[in-house]
């Protein structure tokens, strides 16, 4: 998205009401009651708005049809498969998780980060 920052995507670690993580949380991606790097890149992927801004990066040109702000579960699902989507093209991409709409939007750490450190 023009003029855009790659830490500007928005996404927020899913918290429920009372501070605790989220459903999707492991308790053990908390550490003092932070999430782990490799939690946040999840959290942050998790909309597929930061993978649609990496794949327009790396292809020099935005990705049309992506919801920049998408708050419907739909919508978010759609934005990862673009994302992956585009991926999945690219010849020398690894396919390992490019099929993975649902664990990225789960914020599953093992999807976003292969072979993650603990």
């Amino acid at each position: 998205r023009p003029g855009s920052s790659l830490t500007s995507s928005g996404a927020s670690p899913a918290k429920t009401t009372d501070g605790s993580p989220g459903q999707n949380h492991d308790a053990a991606i908390y550490r003092g009651g932070r999430l782990q790097p490799a939690a946040e890149l999840a959290a942050a992927c998790s909309d597929g708005t930061l993978l649609c801004e990496l794949v327009g990066l790396l292809e020099r040109k935005e990705l049309a049809g992506v919801t920049w702000q998408p708050r419907a579960l739909a919508s978010r699902l759609h934005n990862i498969g673009k994302a992956l989507d585009a991926l999945r093209r690219q010849p020398a991409m690894s396919p390992m998780n490019l099929w993975s709409e649902k664990g990225v939007l789960q914020r599953d750490v093992g999807v976003v980060l292969v072979n993650p450190k603990p």
